[in-house]
């Protein structure tokens, strides 16, 4: 005997079966995602582990921006093609202070970038950003270490340090 449907079910019903269908080709998707991922944290295992073993020449700088206060604290940790690997900018204001570190393959490509923030109203926070080689962000987190929050800016994505920092004291659209 042959199964009846009212007309008014068949749209939902033809809803589930598309979206089931669609869902098959996600586990494919996934898989490569969590490869980039993992790629984007062996980048960062392999200049932490370059920089513990002073394999990284640290290069530090300081500027400061007229129209803003303080002062910031740049440093380029490159390997022996000159290619940077690792960036830091560490600065801040009266009532916050925050450090980002910016990770790059041996290409020179973009794989990862961190902040680490806090403020003067006990909030501390770590963000961390994952790119594919071409600087794409896969994945970002946010994590409240403590207290009751800070309306920081979303991590900027810095992919050439040197011409960051040529520009870094203008204004950004």
């Amino acid at each position: 005997m042959p199964v009846r449907m009212s007309s008014r079910l068949l749209p939902f019903v033809l809803v589930i079966i598309a979206t089931r269908l669609h869902g098959q080709g996600q586990p494919g998707r996934r898989a490569g995602l969590s490869a980039q991922i993992a790629a984007s944290r062996a980048a960062i295992r392999e200049v932490d582990q370059l920089v513990a073993k002073g394999r990284l020449v640290r290069r530090h700088t300081t500027f400061t921006c007229p129209h803003e206060p303080g002062a910031e604290q740049v440093s380029f940790n490159t390997d022996s093609l000159g290619r940077v690997r690792l960036f830091r900018l560490e600065g801040g204001s009266d009532d916050t202070a925050e450090q980002w570190s910016f990770y790059y393959d041996g290409r020179g490509a973009l794989r990862a970038a961190r902040a680490h923030r806090g403020a003067v109203n006990g909030t501390e926070q770590l963000e961390e950003v994952l790119y594919d080689t071409a600087a794409v962000t896969l994945q970002r987190i946010r994590r409240l270490l403590k207290g009751p929050g800070f309306p920081w800016d979303t991590l900027e994505t810095i992919r050439d340090p040197r011409a960051w920092l040529q520009g870094a004291c203008n204004p950004r659209m």
